[in-house]
């Protein structure tokens, strides 16, 4: 089967801050990696990261063949496009080397009962400190990407990807209506790779969502699917929110320590993801006063009293509770997106930041945009 490809810009413009587009692939999953890798290569004149460990890279690719051969297959496409040995050890083809912007994040799930519809996961998307974003850009203009998949014999998925074009999903939803939510853990400086097996061997922080959302229907078989993989992080901690339209959701965090991956339930209960780790945290118990990096612990205490109100924090235009409360990191946190998934409908509601640093402070927000499968 050949690859088809669809794709349009749908929001923002070269005079913007952000230009969004619609990219949408049909075909086998290598074909699918070699158009993404062609569009690194092309547009952004991204290249494979080199590597100095051969044998870890070798026995990735045997980790990957076993656990998560998608992930190869489109792993090969990028090699493809990228004119390297695919059965090469000289380069990590996990992703290309593109910056990561200092994401400052929140996330909520809310069960159907508390949206009148069905079951709701939000997630609002920014660029933490004083840096402006960095996802794929040309001449200073970021360009996300709302990416549809329909590979060959398998699932769907609808996600928003941006610094990685290989497909790393910072957000997103399948055709089964499981959806996923990657935030960076801002309070947890790196100090090396973490892994609940062997080092640097599974599913790094960028891979980890796609992995759930090529893998998994319901939030059940996330976490069996979690319980079996190797997850570290390449560049910086994360965490994520996971969710199916059932109502059933929970969060997984990647720490340092002895005890590193930890799984927490939503129990049919509001889930809320900033930007530090809930397990240090239970409830938002023993929360540090001030804003915490980037705002992130300012951002937790207002969204949990809105919810508390039962009020939607959802409904904000740019809802991150950054700065509420002053002191040192208020008031500097831009949003980038909003992405409402509905997750019965299987569906994507997002609003787009294409000016300025914040729409409160005089930035222009894209009209509402709607995603769903075809």
């Amino acid at each position: 089967m050949a690859l088809r490809v669809e794709e349009r810009i749908v929001a923002g413009g070269e005079d913007d801050r952000l230009l969004v587009h619609h990219l949408v692939l049909r075909g086998p999953d290598r074909a699918i990696g070699r158009h993404l890798g062609e569009i690194a290569r092309a547009r952004y004149r991204l290249a494979p990261r080199a590597t100095g460990d051969p044998l870890r890279v070798r026995r990735r690719r045997t980790w990957l063949r076993q656990n998560a051969p998608r992930l190869l297959e489109r792993m090969l496409g990028l090699a493809d496009a990228l004119g390297v040995d695919p059965a090469g050890d000289a380069y990590d083809l996990g992703r290309v080397d593109a910056p990561s912007p200092g994401e400052a994040c929140a996330a909520v799930f809310v069960p159907a009962g508390a949206t009148g519809g069905g079951p709701l996961l939000v997630r609002v998307c920014c660029a933490g400190g004083r840096e402006e974003p960095a996802p794929c850009a040309t001449a200073g203009v970021s360009r996300p990407y709302v990416l549809e998949t329909y590979p060959e014999d398998g699932r769907a998925a609808l996600a928003l990807a941006a610094f990685d074009p290989l497909g790393a999903a910072l957000d997103g939803v399948n055709a089964e209506g499981l959806a996923v939510v990657a935030a960076r853990d801002l309070e947890s400086a790196p100090a090396g790779p973490l892994a609940t097996g062997r080092a640097g061997v599974g599913l790094d922080e960028h891979e980890l969502g796609r992995m759930l959302l090529d893998g998994c229907s319901t939030a059940r078989e996330a976490r069996d699917l979690l319980a079996r993989l190797e997850p570290h992080y390449g560049g910086a901690p994360a965490h994520w929110l996971v969710a199916d339209g059932q109502g059933d959701a929970f969060v997984f965090e990647i720490g340092p320590g002895p005890e590193r991956a930890h799984l927490l339930e939503g129990e049919g209960r509001p889930v809320l993801v900033t930007n530090h780790p809930l397990h240090r945290y239970p409830g938002g118990a023993g929360l540090p006063p001030g804003p915490g990096p980037a705002g992130t612990y300012a951002r937790y205490r207002a969204l949990s009293a809105a919810l508390a109100r039962g009020a939607a924090p959802w409904g904000s235009p740019a809802p991150t509770g950054a700065g509420s409360e002053g002191g040192e990191g208020a008031g500097t946190v831009a949003a980038l997106w909003t992405g409402i998934y509905d997750l019965r409908a299987r569906a994507l509601a997002a609003t787009f930041f294409v000016q300025g640093r914040r729409a409160a402070e005089g930035g222009a927000a894209w009209p509402e945009l709607r995603f769903g499968f075809s």
